[in-house]
């Protein structure tokens, strides 16, 4: 067979086959253990220079492209003996398929062709070990070379390895002396480790001792500062005992002298009232005969009629003013041993304590000492008012806020100290359920800014007494004005113009009929409301401004009231607000230059408790707002003296 021949032509060493034997390869592999074996043993005596140090790199590098050639020779060797075992099989194929070898000429012609390649190959191969051997043979020079500057470098390490013992022996020296070096560091690190804790310990003490030096010291600016405001309220408190002392003098004198004067008016009160009596019993005889005459001319009955009017209203005087110096007498005995720092008017009964008293400066909201002078004063106050000798003749009980300059905010400011006032005063828990529903009655509550100022004795304002609460009592005009000619006048003429509302024919005071001023729990006008002011405040201030009524009005009063069932300060300032924008929205009307000038000297606004606001069961009708008018103080004994000169 073709195959078999190509075997024996390759195994049986004919044709100048050039294979390496096995005995060379194994000596290139210990040439190449033993090169690898100097190359450890160098590295293991010497440390190389750089120059050493990239020879020996450049010998690795070449060693290790050896060492990759001869696995690649070793690969290839396998190769072919795997080939040769496959070619003694194939001899025997060979020898068993000779009938089959003419067959397979022509694809031993291609095998030959194959191997020719083959051997090609091989015969490359063969250069490239050549070359390798070569570059191997190469290396070993290098080798040599190298063994001889490693040689050198072992005696240049030799000579460096004593003077490494040197420095080692130095370095022994230095590492004892850095030992102790460190031990005694260590020392004086605890040292100051401990002088750390030390002063840290130290530090904190200087801080309690330094916070409690500052608590010391605030407070003993706290104790200097209460003791300066002690030794203040204690000099103000002497100056004001010592003023205080100077008024009781003052008011015992004042009393003396007024119970003097009150002793002589009551002597001219009854002559006068001896007078009138005897003028009375004239003029009854008088209209006794004037009835008697029939032909009495209808003038004179006229003039009877007027003289009997007028006969009424100088009584209905003189009964007001006796009844209002008795109250105020009455004052005078309840609150002399009080202790309360008060000041009650002789010709008026009014009340005046100072602001400070009740309030903090700037505050609306009632002091401590405040509540307690209202817990005093407030109980003895109604005591007298409600005596069964005065009860049915108050009318009303006003409470009044004042206060020292006309800034924008003095009214609203005055105005919420009177609500104070009211609200706790109804509040009060020692007062009985009657106490309180007389006051709750009849109570109201005014701001009135920097309009009514107190003049000193120096004719300048008096700032510190401007600022005070008022409270006043009312007595009823029953008898005064009952039927009188402005009362008819008004609700005359408001007939006559078509304004829907009620005129009382005892008081005067004015209430709008069927009309919602205002919505549940708001403060702003409806517009019927408006429509309603609109109407009624021209024929209002025609009759007002009459010249035989303008002068007799004191004040013209907007009060309002709320539909809230409860007595405390928020729902008290609502009726205020009320008035107030009624107030407004008068003042927006078109008036002439005269009736915004009256408008402006008489007219303010007062809040009033709902329990007295309408005693209607339509709660609607607290939701309106009610007229009325005030004539100037006649209770003094030189005005009833004037008027029976008038007359």
């Amino acid at each position: 067979m073709k195959r078999d021949k190509y075997e024996d032509e390759r195994v049986g060493g004919g044709g100048g086959s050039s294979w390496i034997s096995y005995s060379d390869m194994m000596a290139s592999l210990l040439l190449v253990f033993v090169l690898m074996l100097c190359v450890s043993l160098l590295k293991y005596f010497t440390a190389p220079k750089e120059e050493d140090i990239r020879q020996q790199q450049t010998i690795d590098e070449q060693l290790k492209e050896i060492e990759t050639r001869e696995a690649e020779l070793t690969k290839r060797e396998e190769a072919l003996a795997e080939a040769l075992e496959q070619l003694t099989k194939d001899r025997e194929e060979l020898r068993a398929a000779q009938e089959q070898l003419t067959k397979d000429q022509e694809a031993l012609k291609a095998a030959q062709e194959q191997l020719a390649k083959d051997q090609e190959a091989l015969k490359a191969a063969q250069e490239q070990l050549a070359k390798d051997q070569e570059a191997l043979k190469a290396a070993q020079e290098q080798l040599a070379k190298d063994q001889e500057a490693l040689k050198a470098a072992q005696e240049q390490l030799a000579k460096d390895q004593e003077a490494l013992k040197a420095a080692q022996e130095q370095l022994a020296k230095d590492q004892e002396a850095l030992k102790a070096a460190q031990e005694q560091l260590e020392k004086d690190q605890e040292a100051l480790k401990a002088a750390q804790e030390q002063l840290k310990q130290d530090q904190e003490t200087l801080r309690v001792a330094q916070e409690q030096l500052k608590k010391k010291e605030q407070a003993l600016e706290q104790e200097k500062k209460e003791l300066e405001e002690t030794r203040a309220a204690l000099d103000r408190d002497r100056a004001e005992l010592d003023k205080e002392k100077a008024e009781l003098e003052k008011e015992k004198e004042q009393l003396k002298q007024d119970q003097a004067d009150l002793k002589a008016e009551r002597d001219q009160l009854d002559l006068e009232r001896e007078a009138f009596r005897t003028e009375k019993e004239a003029f009854e005889k008088e209209s006794k005969a004037g009835v008697e005459t029939a032909a009495a001319p209808e003038s004179e009955s006229e003039w009877q009629k007027e003289k009997q009017r007028e006969l009424q209203k100088q009584q209905a005087l003189l009964d007001q003013y006796s009844l209002r110096r008795r109250i105020i007498a009455s004052q005078y005995d309840a609150f002399k041993d009080s202790g309360l720092n008060i000041t009650i008017n002789r010709d008026t009964g009014d009340i005046t304590t100072p602001n400070f008293i009740l309030f903090d400066p700037g505050s609306i909201e009632l002091s401590e000492a405040g509540k307690r002078f209202l817990d005093t004063f407030i109980p003895r106050y109604l005591e007298v008012l409600m005596l069964p000798e005065y009860e049915s003749y108050i009318s009303e009980v006003v409470i009044e806020g004042h206060t020292d300059s006309a800034f924008s905010s003095a009214m609203e400011l005055s105005r919420d100290r009177a609500v104070q006032v009211m609200a706790y005063s109804l509040q009060i828990p020692t007062l009985t359920e009657t106490e309180r529903a007389y006051l709750s009655e009849r109570a109201s509550f005014i701001g009135r800014g920097f309009m009514d100022p107190i003049i000193g004795g120096n004719g300048q304002i008096n700032r510190e007494a401007s600022r005070r609460v008022e409270i006043k009592f009312q007595i009823r005009d029953n008898d005064l004005l009952s039927e009188s000619e402005l009362i008819r006048e008004l609700s005359g003429r408001l007939e006559a113009a078509g304004v829907s509302a009620i005129v009382d024919p005892e008081t005067g005071d004015v209430l709008p009929d069927g009309i919602l001023l205002f919505n549940e729990g708001k403060d702003e006008l409806t517009v019927e409301g408006k429509v309603f002011i609109r109407r009624f405040l021209p024929v209002y201030l025609d009759v007002m401004m009459k010249a035989e009524y303008q002068e007799q009005i004191g004040m013209l009063i907007i009060e309002g009231t709320t539909d809230q069932k409860v007595l405390d300060a928020e729902q008290l300032d609502l009726g205020q607000r009320r008035a107030t924008r009624v107030m407004e929205y008068c003042m927006q009307q078109d008036l002439t230059d005269e009736q915004k000038a009256y408008l402006q000297s008489r007219l303010i606004t007062a809040g009033r408790n709902t329990a007295s606001s309408s005693e209607r069961t339509d709660e609607n009708a607290d939701r309106h707002i009610k007229f009325r008018f005030q004539l100037k103080n006649t209770g003094s004994l030189t005005e009833i003296r004037n008027l029976f000169q008038d007359n």
